[in-house]
């Protein structure tokens, strides 16, 4: 291999390098393995090289400090008047992409490789998006483990594990790719094929970058809390809700996983603001009340026949019990029913539910918060509807969720009060409507048009089988006989 001194380190020292290594669209971490394999370079003096600082290897953070999907930790080699391995990295930025969606999309928790792509030493920076479940290259399935020992491959990041081993695994030293061959390094063919069948994928992420989406509701879209696995699953929903807002025709669906629990995207016309004060609240709640009360009698339509609309409409105050802002199910009440009147909470004010009565023919009172939804009711009619419907869906699917769980507990033979009490702890905000009337699982994505381009549009994302998973749940007739006496409550 022929040294050619057109590229340098940190330090202003030349290095081995050839420009054609670099393929399109690929990733900091393949350039910087290739460093330190052509230059026989340990992993703090490859860290020292490339941004003239030393490693950090802690894994606690979301997104590592040494990160290859916004390495801006390696952009002050810029300023370097020559040009350096450091600033080629820094190009590789997946915010190029994406924009402000980088974290929303990606994740540097594991390197994620095709096993044919990274026998060329090529892994391009698009593999880290945790929705693309496939190579658009050679249509393999991208890994995030080692295929002889299983396991995980290191961080996205410049850290010890990944620069000692370059390409290879660091737990067992096995090459991630077969017949591995630095000589291959520059393969045209694959970097020509990389470019035609990656384009589609980058014109889409393009078109979502230069969107004016602001998605208010993303960081409490799914909980505030979550942990690695929630994460992903998170930024899988992500991807497929803008892969259905930015629509295009040349993108191949699979290649993308689905996410776990299916999710819906509906569009209005939206007054678009981040400034919730500067629009005022609607004089005319009529098409509100209508459409609301219009959905009320379709899922009403669908109690079970055991169940009578009386204990629905005009439950007794003892029927439904609220306690500290929080609505508590029991495994001796309908599920359908509970789920109910968890979603009316959220929308109609407690005290028409639980004290009104047929004879008191009180018209319906919609909650403030809940008909301004988003800021002060800035979507229209169609806006409203959907954000009614998913938040039924919502509701149904947290039911669901704290009445299979409930189930286990109740069936156990015997009774964990801690794990009561961690179900009481993980379901309490979710059942509380008067503190959140809006489910985690519900968000709004605006969508602001160029001036002179059209009305500005909002977009309701939110859960759409909730209603299934209710009615197969919903077997009160059997499943609850057997618990009469031994219901299981949200623990005070």
């Amino acid at each position: 291999m022929t040294e050619i001194p057109r590229i340098y380190d940190a330090t202003d020292n030349p290095i081995a390098w050839i420009a054609e290594w670099a393929g399109p669209h690929e990733g900091g971490m393949t350039l910087a393995m290739k460093f330190t394999w052509a230059n026989s370079l340990s992993a703090p003096l490859a860290s020292r090289s490339i941004c003239g600082k030393s490693l950090v290897n802690s894994c606690a953070q979301r997104q590592h400090s040494r990160s290859f999907l916004v390495p801006g930790w390696s952009r002050v080699a810029r300023l370097n008047p020559l040009p350096t391995i450091g600033a080629l990295i820094a190009r590789r930025d997946i915010c190029r992409y994406v924009g402000h969606f980088d974290r929303q999309l990606a994740s540097d928790a594991h390197f994620r490789f095709c096993p044919e792509c990274i026998r060329y030493g090529y892994q391009s920076l698009l593999f880290q998006m945790d929705a693309l479940s496939i190579c658009p290259i050679h249509r393999t399935a991208l890994l995030s483990a080692c295929r002889t020992c299983y396991a995980p491959t290191p961080r996205y990041a410049l850290t010890a594990d990944a620069m000692e081993s370059p390409f290879c695994c660091p737990a067992c030293g096995t090459p991630y790719g077969e017949k591995f061959d630095p000589r291959a390094w520059k393969c045209s063919q694959l970097h020509e094929q990389a470019e035609k069948s990656l384009l589609p994928l980058v014109r889409f992420l393009l078109k979502v970058k230069r969107a004016k989406f602001n998605w208010v509701h993303w960081q409490e879209w799914f909980g505030p809390w979550l942990g690695e696995a929630e994460e992903r699953e998170k930024r899988i929903a992500t991807s497929a809700a803008l892969r259905r807002i930015v629509a295009t025709s040349d993108l191949d669906e699979e290649l993308f996983v689905q996410p776990a629990r299916q999710i819906s995207v509906s569009s209005g016309r939206g007054s678009v603001t981040l400034d919730p004060q500067a629009l005022s609240t609607p004089t005319d709640l009529r098409p509100q009340r209508q459409i609301y009360k219009s959905i009320r009698r379709h899922m009403l339509k669908q109690l079970p026949g055991h169940v009578l609309r009386r204990q629905v409409l005009f439950p007794e105050r003892d029927e439904v019990d609220i306690r500290n802002g929080i609505l508590w199910l029991s495994l001796e009440k309908c599920p359908y029913l509970q789920t109910i009147w968890l979603w009316r909470l959220r929308f109609e004010q407690a005290e028409s539910i639980v004290i009104a009565h047929p004879s008191c023919n009180r018209d319906l009172s919609l909650l403030e918060v809940a008909r301004n939804w988003p800021w002060r009711g800035a979507g229209d009619d169609s806006v409203w509807a959907h954000f009614v419907l998913r938040g039924f869906h919502a509701a149904a699917e947290i039911v669901c969720d704290w009445w299979e769980r409930a189930m286990a507990l109740a069936t156990a033979a015997e009774r964990d009060g801690a794990r009561t009490m961690e179900l009481y702890v993980e379901f309490a905000k979710l059942l509380s409507p008067l503190n959140s009337p809006v489910p985690p699982s519900v968000a709004a994505v605006f969508e602001k048009q160029p001036l002179g381009k059209g009305e500005d549009w909002l977009h309701v994302v939110g859960p759409t089988n909730g209603l299934q998973k209710l009615l197969a749940c919903c077997r009160c007739g059997s499943s609850s006989a057997g618990l009469a006496g031994n219901p299981v409550i949200l623990p005070p």
